[in-house]
Parts: structure tokens; C-alpha cells; sequence
């Protein structure tokens, strides 16, 4: 595999810049190890906390399910602040694959900050399956970013939640190509990613 330097580093400046501007992400990045780590420490720490067996309570489990539905179904800044407090758990654990998030608080910022630097932000659940303590839900969503993107973006991916006794995200860890499905729609920073793949 032969990368050019310069080529490697406009797309790693672009996708920086790209998650400031999405996200408001704050403070240094996190490496792929450290992301598993810390997937792994909530699955452990969880453990004994998630509810389980909610594939034998159906009537919680689509309550639960819909309340988590309702708060991604259009993020706006004034949905966040009405609504994190009651799907997030106090500790909640949020792992978008791009950055780890951990408590309710800074859950609510993050995706405060995320509703004020798009237009919409729209995640519709297509299916759901629960086994045991894990609910796995595949979704379809779209970013309406026009400083980013003249088009709406539009990406699919799967997300593993954990619930405590009220209901409440104790987990949440999506699985998605945010290379693909996301960055490689967005002008210049696109063309970097296929440019890179191209070269694979």
C-alpha cells in the first residue's frame, strides 16, 4: 500500500475539521484502541445494572424502544434540552464510532451542539431485536448540513442499547462506516477518503 503523504494528511486535517464543525467536538482525539476500551469497560461495567430478558417483555421493551425513537427521530437544540435527561441514565455511555461520550450532561452538550451546527438531524428505526440485556436497532438517518453538503446525507447503521430499570440508555454504541456512508459524501473530504481507498 503506497499513500501519498500530503494526500494523507488533508484528509485527516479535513475529517478533524469536519467533526469540530458537525459535533462541536471538544478536547484531543481518541484512537481506535481507546474507543474499544472504553466499549469494553461499559459492557462490563453495565452488566449488572442492564435490565435483562426484555425480549420476553414486549410491552416495556417497545416503550422503551419508543421513547429512545422519539428523542433521535428529529434532534433539534430544544428537543435535546427536553428530552436527554429522561433516555439518557445519569452515567449513560454514548460511543458514535467517531468519539466516546460518558454522562448525561455531557451526552446533552454533545448533542446540543450537534443540532446548532445542522439544519436536521433525522435517525428513523427500521427494526429492532432484543437479547437479553441488548437491544439492537438498525437504522436509517439523515443530516441536513448545508454548510458541509448542498445535499442531505444520508447513511445507514445498526446501534447496540443497554436500558436500566427506568428505561433509560445505560449504553448506547453505534455500528456504522462513517467513512462511507457519511465523510465520503461531503466535497473535498470525500474525494480524499476515495482517493485513499483507491490507492488500497
Amino acid at each position: 500500500m503506497q499513500v501519498r503523504r500530503g494526500t494523507g494528511l488533508v484528509a485527516v486535517g479535513m475529517l478533524a475539521l469536519l467533526c469540530g464543525g458537525l459535533a462541536g467536538c471538544a478536547g484531543p482525539g481518541v484512537s481506535s484502541a481507546e474507543l474499544i476500551a472504553s466499549y469494553e469497560q461499559a459492557l462490563a461495567a453495565t452488566e449488572g445494572r442492564a435490565v435483562g430478558n426484555l425480549e420476553q417483555d414486549p410491552e416495556r421493551l417497545a416503550a422503551w424502544m419508543n421513547r429512545a425513537e422519539t428523542y433521535f427521530s428529529d434532534i433539534t437544540q430544544t428537543s435535546v434540552r427536553e428530552l436527554t435527561r429522561e433516555t439518557y441514565a445519569p452515567d449513560g455511555y454514548l460511543n458514535d464510532t467517531l468519539k466516546v461520550i460518558t454522562g448525561v450532561e455531557a451526552i446533552e452538550e454533545y448533542f446540543y451542539a450537534t443540532a446548532g451546527n445542522t439544519d436536521a438531524v433525522r435517525v428513523e428505526f427500521l427494526s429492532y431485536a432484543a437479547t437479553d440485556k441488548d437491544v439492537y436497532v438498525r437504522w436509517r438517518m439523515t443530516i441536513e448540513a448545508p454548510r458541509l453538503s448542498d445535499a442531505p446525507l444520508v447513511s445507514y447503521g445498526m446501534s447496540q442499547f443497554r436500558f436500566d430499570e427506568q428505561g433509560r440508555l445505560l449504553i448506547h454504541k453505534d455500528f456504522w462506516d462513517s467513512g462511507g456512508n457519511f465523510f465520503e459524501h461531503l466535497p473535498f473530504v470525500g474525494r480524499a477518503i476515495r482517493s485513499i481507498r483507491g490507492r488500497l
